[in-house]
């Protein structure tokens, strides 16, 4: 009687996966952007262990004069599987994710900036339900003028068009 007991209240205490605690990292694309163009922030959530993680949550508070490019309230996107997102002029956050086992999933907005500089972006940590990140993630976006885009010139993509087209038909 005294080992089902036992037995019976070891299977109702909830076990919890030990395992490695989840990544964030984050980055701008295009990392350099004219003064009002639109760079699209990507937070990507890794897994490392062999079972999901549920109940994912992170914040990110932009820096000052970063804004949400999309409509307000602002946009913003995750492939978290059963992610809430919220996405706010200056803010973009995520609850209820789930970062699939040994993978990874995203958070996206596009954002902008009206004045020239460097806006260097932290995330806070992320906390899933079996545990919490080494800290969060961090990324610079470089807003300059637009006059200090580098393009590329007619001539320079001609040239580029014949070393592709030179190197495809070497290649047959």
């Amino acid at each position: 009687m005294r080992r089902s007991v036992i037995l019976l209240t070891l299977l109702a205490v909830p076990l919890t996966a030990a395992g490695f605690p989840p990544v964030v990292t984050k980055s701008f694309t295009p990392p350099m952007v004219g003064v009002n163009q639109v760079s699209t922030l990507t937070i990507t959530l890794t897994n490392p262990n062999p079972f999901s993680l549920f109940g994912a949550s992170i914040a990110d508070n932009f820096p000052p004069g970063l804004v949400n490019a999309g409509p307000f309230p602002g946009t913003g996107s995750s492939t978290c599987a059963g992610a809430i997102v919220f996405a706010g002029p200056n803010a973009l956050s995520m609850v209820n994710g789930t970062i699939p086992a040994n993978g990874s999933c995203t958070l996206t907005a596009p954002v902008l900036s009206a004045s020239p500089g460097l806006y260097q972006n932290d995330t806070g940590s992320l906390f899933t339900g079996a545990g919490t990140s080494l800290g969060g993630g961090s990324a610079t976006l470089t807003v300059v003028p637009a006059s200090q885009i580098p393009t590329l010139s007619e001539l320079t993509l001609a040239l580029l068009c014949v070393a592709l087209c030179a190197a495809g038909l070497s290649r047959t």
